[in-house]
């Protein structure tokens, strides 16, 4: 069968930024074998929203708790920090839950994998690394299969004296990329891939 043809872009989110974990982030690793690109800047362009206050608590709920999300969640990507245009994860954080979907042979989707960082050495290699994070250049990409292979990654520490939280969505196959709600890009050499790679499980890693 022919490859599909190549598609041109401005912008890896799409304009209607579907809802949805899996929806949001399929312009971003999107699986075809030609994908030309137009260039700009890693801002979605759109101004910061005041930070949900429902939102934030159940994330807060979820980082204490450890557990993960379910694979179909609708988990919107949300913080209570402002700066998240400019960067990924806008203040020192100091506590990262990681939760690592991927689909299993049969098509279904397993457990997520799941690993509570508190090196900070680690999580600032890894935000420093998603601060990298860029859009590509003008040109022609040839991305690998999307496996549905990603990590959402839950940031905590404070910040202005009071209890701060991110998230950033990680796609390992296809064209991987990265995404906070705001910003957003390819994570080509950045190294964010393999700084995320190395703090989860190996039984992850082995099956990503």
């Amino acid at each position: 069968a022919a490859p599909p043809a190549a598609v041109r872009t401005e912008r890896l989110r799409s304009r209607a930024r579907p809802t949805g974990m899996r929806a949001r982030h399929a312009a971003l690793s999107a699986a075809l074998v030609g994908l030309v690109l137009a260039t700009g800047a890693c801002s979605s362009g759109r101004p910061e929203a005041p930070p949900d206050p429902a939102a934030v608590a159940s994330v807060f709920r979820v980082a204490d708790s450890g557990r993960c999300p379910t694979w179909r969640s609708s988990f919107d990507l949300t913080g209570n920090v402002p700066g998240r245009t400019r960067h990924m994860v806008p203040f020192p954080a100091t506590r990262l839950l990681l939760c690592g979907y991927h689909h299993g042979q049969d098509g279904m989707a397993p457990e997520p994998a799941t690993a509570l960082v508190t090196d900070r050495a680690a999580i600032q290699r890894l935000t420093k690394a998603l601060d990298a994070v860029r859009k590509p250049k003008p040109g022609t990409y040839h991305c690998g299969e999307d496996t549905g292979a990603e990590v959402l990654e839950i940031f905590t520490g404070s910040h202005a004296h009071e209890r701060a939280e991110a998230e950033v969505l990680q796609s390992l196959s296809g064209c991987p990329g990265a995404d906070n709600g705001y910003r957003d890009g390819w994570v080509g050499e950045s190294g964010a891939g393999t700084a995320v790679m190395e703090l989860l499980p190996r039984a992850y890693q082995a099956m990503v």
